[in-house]
Parts: structure tokens; C-alpha cells; sequence
């Protein structure tokens, strides 16, 4: 397999490790990053701004995540007239990062930023809305997600005192493991960093799922508490294991095809908001979502060159690790179907949307030259 892109040939060698031939070439990487200015936003015409404290999972500084939820605060407060005021919290400021769902609902703070995968609730549900394994691709999900899923959302959420927005994507992204992983039995019993339903399958594959601030995933892996991370990324993950050690990333993206960022809002705080700072809201986000999967699919290709220059393999995971991937994620899902009616409830109606969105891009897809 051979490629020529940004100046760097790929060649794909028997052994599966992704090499690289730098060419110097332009940095295009600047083409990825908002063109959208920071103004400064004038405030409100009449009476107090409103202010919430945001709880991030994520450092301002981590890419695609905390620097879309500081744009995102910007965004709103300058949409809003300085009507309403996000203070973010960083992680390191929060007790538990992993467990902001539930200070949300009982109004321990107002607002959180964090990726669905992590959602902990009486449901699984949630989890769908994180990522799903081997799953449908970014354009799928949210054709569904905008006739049918937001309102199943709405359900879920507003039963736990939480309202949910999606306000952000991401794209797809590997696998840490310290073993060479070809086989599950190489990663069987040991533990392994992952959220949500990816959390599941490894579980069902044998492995040990642990679950970890984003921010001290790497430290665990340097630490030999984890074997392995399953998380975000190329660009996010690149950071988080920053001098962890770590030097085999494995594809394909089997956990996820994209990650979904929710915004939550305790929903008695939401109910409360005056309609033009919640439009406000809803519109930065919803423009979020296309921005910074856009902004992040054009990101990853740089960071992996970047990786294989830094000595990090990055490799295929064989077929036979990856079919029994595959069947531990239909065992997961079964599982779930038979004991938690709320996800089964959702999986129902995104696979029904599957079934018929599946007719559609038969009849309307080209088949390539």
C-alpha cells in the first residue's frame, strides 16, 4: 500500500508497521485551526450576566476537546451579549472528573463538559451516544440522532435531572497496548484504560477495563497500572500519553467512528434560562458539531506522521484480533439488549434507522473508477 500525502510517503510493510519518507513540505496544518477570532463580547443590555461554572473532563488545553469547550464559551458569551458567562473548570480543579454527570443532576455544579462514553447512569443508553463499536460513520449517526435520537436523548436525560446537548464530534482513533496484542488471549485479564461501550467489549473479550481520567491515562500507563488505553484521537491521544512510554498504536478505529461531546446542563438551571441565552447555546453547539469533526478529521494524518518520527509504531491489528473484536462487541451488545430496556430502546431505533438508511445509500452511491 503506498500513499503520497502532505509530502510523506506511506509504505505499508509485510510486518504491518506504518512507516514513513518525509519530504519537507508547506505545514498545512494551520488549515485545521478555527478561523474564527476571539471578540470579546459586549455585555448585556439590561441587568447581571449570567454565569455558570463548567466542569471540563478536559484540560483548555487538550485539542479537540478543551479547546473547543473554550471557543465554545466564547462563542456563547459573544452570541448572548454577554448575557451568559461560562467560568470553566479544569480537571485539575475537580474532585471527579469521571463523575461530573452526577454533580450536574443534583446541581453540584451547573453545567459539564464531557465525552458521552463516560456518561454513568442507571442506563447504558447514554454510552450510545459516546461512540459505538464497530459502528455507523458521523453522517449516519446524526441523520438519525436529528430525527430520532435527540428526543430519545431528552428522555434519558431529563429523567436524571440532566439536560443534554451534543456539541461537538471528534474522529476516530487507535489502540495502546504495551504487548504486541495479536491475539486476545495477549491482552487477556489485564487492564486496560476505555469508556462506555468499548469498555464493554474488551471485557467480553477477556480484558480488564479500567476507568481513568483522560488526564491520568498516560501517568497509568508509565506507572504499569494499564497495558493499554483505548480513548480519543490520534491528536488527543498523542497529548494525553505524553511520556508514558507508550510506542505501539493499533488500527483499525474499532471502538469508535467518531466520539460525541456533551454539554450538560442541570435541567432545573436549564428551564430556568431565559429562551435567548438558551438559543445562544443551542446554536454554538450545533455549529460546533460540524466544525470540529471537520477540524479534526483534517488534523489526524499530520499527528501520525508526527508519532512514526517519534519512533511510535503504528501498526494494523491482525484480522483474527480484530473478528474477535467483533463478536465480543455482538455479545456486549446482547447483553445490554436483554438487561437494560432504555438502551435497547435506542440500539432498536438507530438499527431500524440502520436497516432503512442502508436502502438509501445503496440506490445513491457511485461505485469508484
Amino acid at each position: 500500500m503506498r500513499g503520497l500525502f502532505g509530502g510523506v510517503a506511506i509504505v505499508a510493510i509485510a510486518s504491518g508497521v506504518l512507516a514513513v519518507l518525509v519530504v519537507h513540505s508547506p505545514d498545512i496544518s494551520a488549515q485545521s485551526r478555527s478561523t474564527t477570532s476571539d471578540i470579546e463580547a459586549p455585555r448585556a443590555e439590561a441587568g447581571a450576566p449570567i454565569r455558570w461554572h463548567v466542569a471540563s473532563q478536559f484540560p483548555i488545553t487538550l485539542p479537540e476537546t478543551g479547546t473547543l469547550l473554550a471557543q465554545t464559551a466564547g462563542r456563547i458569551e459573544s452570541l448572548s451579549l454577554g448575557a451568559l458567562r461560562l467560568e470553566i473548570r479544569e480537571p485539575k480543579d475537580i474532585a471527579k472528573p469521571l463523575e461530573l454527570f452526577d454533580a450536574v443532576a443534583t446541581g453540584a455544579t451547573e453545567a459539564a463538559f464531557v465525552w458521552a462514553a463516560t456518561v454513568k447512569g442507571r442506563t447504558a443508553a447514554f454510552e450510545l451516544y459516546g461512540g459505538i463499536p464497530f459502528g455507523p460513520a458521523a453522517d449516519e449517526f446524526l441523520a438519525w440522532h436529528e430525527r430520532w435520537g435527540r428526543s430519545l436523548r431528552d428522555e434519558l436525560y431529563h429523567a436524571h435531572n440532566v439536560h443534554g446537548i451534543l456539541c461537538g464530534m471528534v474522529a476516530a482513533g487507535g489502540s495502546w497496548f504495551r504487548p504486541e496484542a495479536k491475539r486476545p488471549a495477549d491482552i487477556d485479564r489485564l487492564p486496560v484504560a476505555a469508556f462506555g461501550l468499548a469498555a464493554r467489549t474488551l471485557s467480553h473479550l477477556g480484558a480488564y477495563p479500567v476507568s481513568i481520567a483522560p488526564t491520568e491515562i498516560g501517568r497509568a500507563y508509565r506507572q504499569g497500572k494499564v497495558v493499554g488505553a483505548v480513548m480519543l484521537t490520534p491528536a488527543i491521544d498523542r497529548q494525553l500519553m505524553r511520556g508514558s512510554g507508550a510506542k505501539r498504536y493499533a488500527f483499525p478505529s474499532w471502538s469508535h467512528n467518531w466520539a460525541g461531546l456533551d454539554f450538560l446542563v442541570n435541567l432545573d438551571t436549564w428551564q430556568a434560562l431565559p429562551a435567548r441565552e438558551r438559543q445562544a447555546l443551542e446554536s454554538v453547539c450545533s455549529a460546533n458539531i460540524a466544525g470540529s469533526l471537520a477540524a479534526s478529521e483534517a488534523a489526524q494524518f499530520e499527528v501520525l506522521k508526527d508519532m512514526v518520527k517519534d519512533n511510535v509504531e503504528v501498526r494494523r491489528l491482525p484480522e483474527p484480533f480484530v473478528a474477535a473484536l467483533r463478536t465480543a462487541w455482538s455479545d456486549a451488545n446482547e447483553e445490554l439488549m436483554r438487561q437494560d430496556p432504555d438502551y435497547r430502546r435506542v440500539w432498536l431505533s438507530l438499527a431500524a434507522f440502520r436497516d432503512n438508511h442502508a436502502m438509501w445509500r445503496e440506490l445513491a452511491e457511485t461505485t469508484a473508477p
